[in-house]
């Protein structure tokens, strides 16, 4: 990727040159330029230096097709990659037509071949068709066992696609429980998908905020459920896993992972509760003792404000709805691990009451490709 980023900027330098040298009317060298461009674009993808980043659609009837379809026309990824979007053909038609925002894709596929043949050009903006919602029964705002197929063949065809080497990072926007529970689906929500499509058994979700990439010790569990898993033998196997994922380049090996406490600290630096000093110090010290760079436990009001400054490679927070109200102020994301690939999913909800109004924030979304693009750029595929 850093080679293609270095030929692009050649590529850009040499087109003022070129511009200058031959000084000939605007409409010609547009012409000239695309012709170049399109040579440019096809010689990067045989090197292998053209990436791919597929969007998976979500919640058809809310408002996914949206904030994807405007996401892409900002053109996230300019011209060092390529993005690809698979979803209902003929939602994003009546979005487009009912909203008037204009298509952003230059080519539109239904199979694997065509894909590939459409990378081989050099299209840089491709909509994969990947489902026939019927459009008599379609309603803004409502779900049905028709976009809950929607979503879940989406994702489906965009897991193949990056396991066919299509593309090398996954973006999901929200899908909802309700829609795949209708559809027949006993999979409730993209995890669960993710993990049977990829024939991945232990995911690992992160969130990131900034500079912030929290990790969650349980998640999905009442909170009396969350604080019965808070075990020394817990923490460590969490720590363990999350050590592991250190070898990629995402994350600041110089820097140590922190474990959050569960209970707050007392003005004399005390603990409030038992839980810090009979089970988290202790998994600290022993996670220390085979050569993880732990530290802890460290007070939640401290936790997120260093973690978002940029402290810590990553933290392990005890308990759900803390680390989500922490971020309740901040745009996050979420990664996921464990993955043969990188997803990066986009945490905007389904949004069913805005849906068809042309008002959705396409903010979130666009925080997602941007980390794609980071990912992208750092070589961080797997």
């Amino acid at each position: 990727m850093q080679k293609f980023c270095l030929l692009s900027t050649i590529f850009n330098k040499c087109e003022v040159l070129v511009q200058l040298i031959l000084d000939v009317h605007y409409l010609s060298w547009q012409f000239i330029k695309s012709n170049i461009y399109y040579h440019f674009v096809v010689l990067c993808y045989y090197l292998g230096m053209l990436k791919y980043v597929v969007i998976s659609s979500g919640e058809a009837s809310g408002t996914s097709v949206e904030i994807i379809i405007k996401a892409v026309q900002s053109k996230p990824f300019g011209a060092f990659g390529g993005i690809i979007v698979t979803g209902d053909l003929g939602v994003y038609r009546k979005v487009s037509n009912d909203l008037s925002i204009p298509l952003p894709f230059s080519c539109f596929v239904e199979t694997d071949d065509d894909l590939k043949d459409a990378e081989q050009h050099g299209e840089q903006y491709i909509f994969y068709n990947t489902s026939n919602i019927d459009l008599a029964n379609f309603e803004y705002g409502k779900v049905s066992k028709d976009t809950g197929i929607a979503s879940f063949e989406a994702l489906k065809v965009a897991n193949r696609i990056i396991c066919n080497r299509l593309a090398f990072i996954l973006v999901t926007t929200t899908v909802s429980s309700e829609s795949l529970k209708l559809a027949g689906y006993k999979e409730s929500g993209l995890t669960d998908l993710l993990s049977i499509f990829a024939s991945s058994e232990r995911l690992s979700n992160m969130l990131v905020a900034k500079k912030a990439n929290i990790f969650l010790l349980s998640n999905s569990v009442s909170v009396k459920e969350a604080i019965e898993k808070i075990t020394v033998e817990n923490i460590i196997d969490n720590l363990v896993q999350k050590e592991g994922l250190f070898v990629s380049e995402y994350f600041d090996k110089s820097l140590p992972i922190a474990v959050g406490s569960l209970n707050p600290m007392r003005n004399d630096g005390t603990w409030s509760g038992v839980e810090e000093s009979q089970i988290i110090e202790p998994a600290i010290d022993i996670a220390r003792k085979i050569g993880i760079k732990a530290v802890g436990p460290i007070p939640s009001d401290r936790l997120y404000k260093e973690a978002i400054e940029g402290k810590y490679s990553a933290i392990l927070a005890m308990l759900r709805g803390e680390a989500y109200a922490a971020l309740s102020v901040e745009d996050y994301v979420v990664i996921t691990w464990g993955l043969p690939y990188m997803r990066v999913g986009s945490t905007t909800d389904i949004s069913l009451d805005l849906a068809g109004k042309n008002i959705a924030d396409i903010t979130n979304l666009k925080k997602a490709l941007e980390i794609a693009v980071q990912i992208s750029d750092k070589g961080v595929f797997a």
